[in-house]
């Protein structure tokens, strides 16, 4: 399993391949109900969405993951926490506001860690 991510991170001008086979085994790990190689095959989707730069499939990943069948809840609270450590590194405020955005849509209705209020800021 870790070999398999760590080669697909090192495949970033094969992005499209890497992320099929990234999803292909996150669904056989989610529909194993493996909670922490689950978690690390969606990590390593976003981080290599990520380190590509291509923020727009990066957010539509995240919206993938979340609303796949059966997906842990676990899981779903990682790569969100993942995803807001991002945050500050997009390169400006247009791609913040769209991970935000994103990452509303992710964890609305749903008591996560760190709750709602760290994403929109609302403290309350």
């Amino acid at each position: 399993m870790h070999t398999i991510i760590s080669s697909t991170t090192s495949l970033q001008g094969k992005l499209p391949s890497a992320l099929e086979t990234l999803l292909n085994l996150e669904k056989q790990q989610r529909l194993a109900e493996d909670v922490t190689s689950t978690r690390m095959a969606c990590s390593a989707i976003l981080e290599l969405l990520f380190e590509a730069k291509d923020y727009t499939q990066l957010r539509e990943h995240i919206l993938l993951l979340a609303k796949r069948r059966s997906q842990l809840k676990q899981v779903i609270q990682a790569f969100v926490r993942q995803a807001m450590g991002y945050l500050d590194k997009l390169p400006n405020q247009q791609e913040q506001v769209e991970l935000i955005k994103t990452l509303q849509i992710v964890t609305e209705g749903k008591v996560c860690d760190g709750g709602v209020g760290v994403i929109t800021g609302d403290d309350t």
